[in-house]
């Protein structure tokens, strides 16, 4: 017969986890949000900055681009328009497409009036096609249609015309319960291993949050081990600030 006195002590030293239907759902919703994820990545790009497009021409691992435009230049509705013209240019780096805005003045507009404020967008000083090949002249420039829309999901843009209405609202609640559930589940649930409720919170609001809830899920909701020492919500908030400094 086991003495009572053991008995508590062994219950006291066993770690609380969460509750395995609770992980699963959890764990099923992110495994969905990845596969959306997935989906977006082939079908979309990626919203960059201008920057980003001109150091990967500089560096010569672009040969095409591809831009989207209503006006070109060598149009005379451009000549005889005014204002400024914006340009969806898309390029593959690494396999992955990448896409940034680009606006060019129209007729006699000086390009310093299709600077806006707050606007993470360059401005070509001539024509598009000038400015592409003014950075790299061996690069191909292609034209293509501007699309009829485009939907934005977690910083990948996808043309509008791929995503019916209603895949998009099941997209964008996925995305949100993904973010929300397991954060949820580390503040309110039992302790979790390795690393206390505020140190899982921060690493899952870091930009590796994919991997960070994951490693939550798996490893973090087995429940604290008592006598062990964890990681706190201090170091977390540096580790997080750190990560997302390399990943910029």
């Amino acid at each position: 017969m086991t003495a009572p006195a053991e008995t508590s002590a062994r219950t006291a030293s066993t770690p609380t986890a969460a509750p395995r239907t609770l992980r699963r759902l959890v764990l099923g919703v992110q495994v969905l949000f990845l596969v959306m994820m997935g989906l977006a990545i082939c079908v979309g790009s990626h919203e960059t900055s201008p920057q980003r497009l001109t150091d990967d021409l500089a560096s010569g691992t672009v040969d095409t681009v591809e831009v989207a435009t209503r006006l070109w230049p060598d149009t005379s509705t451009m000549e005889k328009a005014s204002g400024c013209a914006p340009a969806e240019v898309t390029w593959r780096r690494w396999g992955l497409k990448h896409s940034t805005t680009i606006n060019q003045p129209l007729g006699s507009t000086p390009p310093s009036e299709c600077t806006q404020a707050g606007s993470s967008s360059a401005v070509a000083s001539t024509n598009i096609t000038e400015y592409l090949r003014g950075v790299d002249p061996d690069v191909r420039v292609v034209r293509t249609e501007p699309s009829s829309g485009t939907f934005s999901y977690v910083g990948w843009t996808i043309p509008a015309e791929t995503v019916p209405p209603p895949l998009g609202v099941v997209a964008v609640a996925v995305a949100l319960l993904a973010m929300l559930a397991p954060l949820t589940l580390a503040l309110v649930g039992p302790e979790p291993r390795h690393a206390t409720r505020w140190a899982w919170f921060w690493l899952m609001c870091s930009p590796w949050a994919p991997w960070t809830t994951m490693a939550y899920l798996f490893i973090g909701t087995r429940g604290a081990q008592p006598g062990r020492r964890r990681m706190t919500g201090g170091w977390a908030l540096l580790l997080a600030v750190l990560l997302g400094a390399a990943s910029s």
